[in-house]
């Protein structure tokens, strides 16, 4: 098993002694169509992009493109389940440009594996991984948006996200 994939493992093994659950449904998602503008501080645009959202054989498959000024890209791609809890599916985020490290990384619950390629600069070694990947079901990448939406007022809750860098993979939680 390669360093990435022991990394990831061993991150998202630690991260589950940790009071987790679902993402309760609170209010139903359906099909969604905006045009975003990311700015700076000071107004500047720096990005233009799309989300798209749209129901799929009783899933919900979402996608938020950003195209920067410099040429960069980031497309970031969710499937998820919405029967009572929250439950994400599948996952790609594909960045490439001035303003990320190349990556390709994907997931998904149905085949229970992962795939990352990632590259600090141009010119770098192309580093991949792969292998097995049980998800929690509080694995929430790509869907933040929702979780907010639906997130109850009055008490914390702990959702993680799964982190993929050249060197090492882990998850984090908010």
């Amino acid at each position: 098993m390669s360093m990435v994939t022991w990394a990831f493992v061993l991150a998202l093994a630690w991260t589950s002694c940790l009071e987790a659950a679902p993402v309760k449904v609170r209010l139903l998602e359906g099909s969604v169509r905006g045009f975003l503008v990311l700015r700076t501080t000071d107004g500047e645009a720096i990005a233009h992009g799309e989300l798209l959202q749209r129901p799929q054989g009783g899933l919900i498959e979402s996608r938020l493109t950003l195209n920067f000024v410099d040429g960069s890209l980031r497309d970031e791609r969710a499937t998820f389940s919405q029967k009572d809890v929250f439950r994400l599916e599948a996952y790609r985020l594909v960045q490439r440009g001035p303003s990320f490290p190349t990556s390709d990384i994907s997931f998904d619950r149905r085949s229970g594996r992962f795939q990352a390629r990632t590259q600090d600069k141009p010119g770098d070694e192309i580093k991949e991984a792969s292998g097995q990947l049980e998800m929690p079901y509080d694995l929430y990448n790509g869907m933040a948006l929702v979780l907010l939406k639906n997130l109850p007022s009055s008490s914390p809750v702990f959702a993680r996200f799964a982190v993929f860098t050249p060197n090492r993979a882990s998850s984090r939680w908010t």
